[in-house]
C-alpha cells in the first residue's frame, strides 16, 4: 500500500487540518520516485483553488491493484485540473481519476460536512510508509 513519493496540494483550512489525523491533501500524483515528484513540483504553480464538496464518503478509488487500504472523504473541484493532468502526463506515477481529500483512513463514515473553498500549496510528499501517520512533507 505505500504510495513512494508524491506530490499533493496541502490543504491549509483549519476546519479541515481539525477532522484529518494525517496531514490533509488532496493528490495531484503518487507512486514517484523523489527526483520525479520533485520536477513535477517545479512544473507546476505553487498554489491551486480547491472546492470542497460537503459530503463525506467512502473513496472507492485506487491507485494500483494491491491498493487495500480503505477510507473516505470528500470530492473537490482543482482549479485548472485538466491543465495539471496534462503536465503529469510525461511523469511516471499515478493520478486520482476523481479529486478528493480524505478524511480519514482505515475505517469510513459518511456525514455531511459545509461546503468550503481553500487554497491548497504544491508540495512534495514521502508516502512509502504503510502508516498516514508517517507521511510527511519534504518540499514546500
Amino acid at each position: 500500500m505505500p504510495y513512494g513519493y508524491g506530490v499533493w496540494l496541502k490543504i491549509n483550512n483549519p476546519f479541515i487540518k481539525n477532522i484529518t489525523s494525517h496531514i490533509a491533501h488532496a493528490t495531484i500524483m503518487c507512486n514517484m520516485t523523489r527526483e520525479e515528484a520533485s520536477k513535477l513540483k517545479k512544473k507546476l504553480k505553487t498554489k491551486y483553488d480547491i472546492e470542497i464538496n460537503g459530503h463525506c464518503k467512502p473513496i472507492g478509488e485506487k491507485y494500483d491493484k494491491d491498493d487495500d487500504l480503505k477510507s473516505c472523504g470528500v470530492s473537490c473541484k482543482i482549479e485548472d485540473w485538466e491543465s495539471i493532468k496534462e503536465k503529469c502526463s510525461g511523469f511516471s506515477g499515478s493520478i486520482p481519476e476523481n479529486p478528493h481529500i480524505t478524511f480519514q483512513y482505515f475505517d469510513v463514515f459518511e456525514k455531511n460536512f459545509p461546503f468550503l473553498s481553500d487554497t491548497g500549496d504544491v508540495v512534495v510528499a514521502d508516502i512509502k510508509s504503510t502508516n498516514p501517520l508517517e507521511w510527511k512533507i519534504i518540499e514546500n
